[in-house]
């Protein structure tokens, strides 16, 4: 015999590579989002690094689903860590916190209404 032939079915090299490279992905985004939440408990401004690096790779993952809204869920989870690590910067005042009025509260559950619904018809 010259060589085995693959059956069908059987995964091939390339395949099975892809896999394991996707499910490497997948335990670091894990790994990282623990890391992200355990500083985050401790206020700790990196925990916005390893939330950034987690949902990037999620971002990732789930465009390689063909998972679109995941993938745009996740992209603006790392938005978020980029303004969570900008925002926890050292201050040379202390920040204050800010207060919503009712009516900044109605535009915005109106703007994510609007928003919703309009991605919901994509």
């Amino acid at each position: 015999m010259a060589g085995a032939a693959l059956e069908v079915g059987e995964p091939q090299p390339a395949e099975v590579g892809a896999e394991l490279a996707g499910a490497l992905k997948n335990v670091i985004a894990v790994a990282a989002g623990l890391v992200y939440v355990v500083l985050i408990i401790r206020r700790n401004r990196w925990g916005w690094l390893f939330g950034g690096v987690s949902s990037m790779l999620f971002t990732v993952l789930f465009a390689r689903a063909s998972l679109p809204m995941q993938a745009l869920l996740q992209a603006s989870y790392v938005a978020a860590a980029v303004y969570g690590w900008w925002s926890w910067a050292p201050q040379s005042q202390p920040q204050r916190i800010s207060v919503w009025t009712l009516r900044g509260h109605l535009l915005a559950v109106t703007i994510a209404v609007l928003l919703s619904l309009g991605l919901a018809r994509l």
